[in-house]
């Protein structure tokens, strides 16, 4: 049995989930609670079918702590998202290494996704921690926003580049002036195709 529970935070709503070992799945933060909803479906749909979901769980105080962190977090607070305990065990050996050395990245800091690779014991295997990252099924909670280029870019991010700039900086990383015009609009021409 899937439990969930979609709470509104100072960026917008997210849906959370568990199975009772931990947290399972979660999304960054949409418009409205069903989009938060259906995003967080979108990413359990292989694994957990919408029969087995209870959508209005008050029951699970895992959720509500995992919650109360979140919400803390996505107020600029200095929450430790790792005190949530992640519930991995669907997922293959190589992506677990990769989303458990992922929240070993501290508050504050990042790390290329080649670096990632490497400490996971893949060096070379940069594109596969991309993907990795880019499939995240517990953002913030797994932090793939402070994962970078190899140059420092800002690369790709589910909730876009804008929300990874936000992220960034609540946690303490600041882009300077003249920096943060050119990746939101490197950014934008990446997705109009210009480049």
């Amino acid at each position: 049995m899937v439990s969930c529970l979609v709470v509104e935070t100072d960026l917008g709503f997210c849906a959370l989930a568990t199975r009772g070992r931990g947290l399972w799945r979660s999304c960054l933060p949409m418009t409205d609670p069903q989009r938060a909803l259906d995003a967080l479906r979108a990413v359990c749909k292989n694994f957990a079918p919408p029969e087995t979901w209870c959508p209005e769980s008050t029951s699970i105080g895992l959720l509500h702590e995992a919650a109360s962190h979140l919400i803390a977090f996505l107020r600029g607070e200095p929450v430790d998202l790792t005190a949530t305990p992640l519930d991995l065990y669907d997922l293959r050996p190589f992506t677990k290494a990769v989303l458990r050395e992922c929240s070993r990245i501290p508050r504050g800091e990042t790390l290329t996704y080649g670096e990632l690779a490497r400490r996971v014991g893949h060096p070379g295997a940069a594109r596969a921690v991309g993907q990795i990252m880019a499939r995240n099924v517990l953002p913030p909670f797994v932090p793939c926003h402070r994962v970078v280029g190899a140059d420092g870019s800002l690369t790709g991010f589910g909730g876009g580049i804008a929300l990874k700039i936000r992220l960034l900086e609540m946690e303490g990383i600041v882009l300077s002036k003249e920096e943060r015009p050119r990746v939101l609009a490197n950014h934008s021409a990446v997705l109009r195709g210009d480049s």
